[in-house]
Order: structure tokens, then C-alpha cells, then sequence
């Protein structure tokens, strides 16, 4: 899975539970623990998610 596609499946996932954990990242797409840093700070940047402690939240 690219980094573009794992950014629009937490985009995908935050309507359902509004919040999603750099953990539950991890889990869904079995990536190191640095990834999801990433994957959640490029949308953060642009507005798409809000980057919230230990994960992120639906904006």
C-alpha cells in the first residue's frame, strides 16, 4: 500500500470513529511505528484531520 492510499484509508476511517490511534494505524495496516506519523501529519498539514495526542481526529 503507498502512503497516498494509507492516507485516504484513515481518512476513510476517522468518519466512522472519529478519533484513530497511532496504535490502531499500526494494527490496520501492519507498518512500523514511525509511520503513522507520518501518515498523520501530510493530511494534518493540508487540513484533511486534526492531529491529536497519540493519533488523530475527524475535522
Amino acid at each position: 500500500m503507498t502512503e497516498c492510499q494509507r492516507h485516504n484509508a484513515i481518512l476513510n476511517l476517522l468518519p466512522r470513529q472519529e478519533q484513530i490511534s497511532v496504535a490502531d494505524v499500526i494494527a490496520v495496516f501492519n507498518i512500523s511505528p514511525t509511520t503513522p506519523l507520518h501518515d498523520i501529519n501530510k493530511p494534518n498539514e493540508i487540513g484533511k484531520l486534526r492531529q491529536a495526542r497519540n493519533g488523530a481526529e475527524a475535522t
